[in-house]
């Protein structure tokens, strides 16, 4: 990966805080970014193995309003997702710290985590659509 390419991919990101962590109402929080170039690095981050598709992890400490959300960099330099679509993937990360208080203990499930990720997308989606009928409803008043 060139450091081009890795800096115009941590800026996006950067920019997406930004633009969704005070709106959300998670401006209380700590939020760390971590920037893995390392793809390996990446998916051992927590200690356990990570699909190698993944994009990012978010781990939450609710108790002390503290997350990191860790990127994998490699993953997106080599898919140069469109804006829409790592938008959409920036505030699914953030609905990870809102939802991880009621995380059941995997372990006993094999740390399946596919009821929260849904619950997650699910939120995500729901309010990028609220924010683009804003938006739309803002620009119809305007016509």
């Amino acid at each position: 990966m060139k450091d081009a390419e890795y800096e115009r991919e941590k800026t996006r990101l950067q920019l997406l805080a930004a633009k969704w962590i005070k709106p959300l109402g998670l401006a209380w929080w700590t939020i760390h970014f971590l920037y893995d170039d390392d793809p390996i690095a990446f998916r051992k981050a927590w200690g356990k193995e990570t699909s190698e598709d993944a994009v990012a992890r978010t781990l939450a400490d609710w108790r002390y309003g503290e997350a990191t959300i860790r990127w994998n960099m490699q993953r997106l330099v080599d898919t140069a997702f469109e804006d829409d679509a790592l938008e959409l993937m920036f505030v699914h990360e953030l609905m990870h710290v809102f939802v991880n208080e009621m995380r059941w203990d995997c372990s006993e499930h094999d740390g399946n985590y596919d009821h929260e990720e849904r619950v997650c997308t699910t939120l995500a989606k729901g309010i990028i659509w609220l924010r683009d009928s804003l938006t739309e409803a803002s620009l119809d008043k305007d016509v």
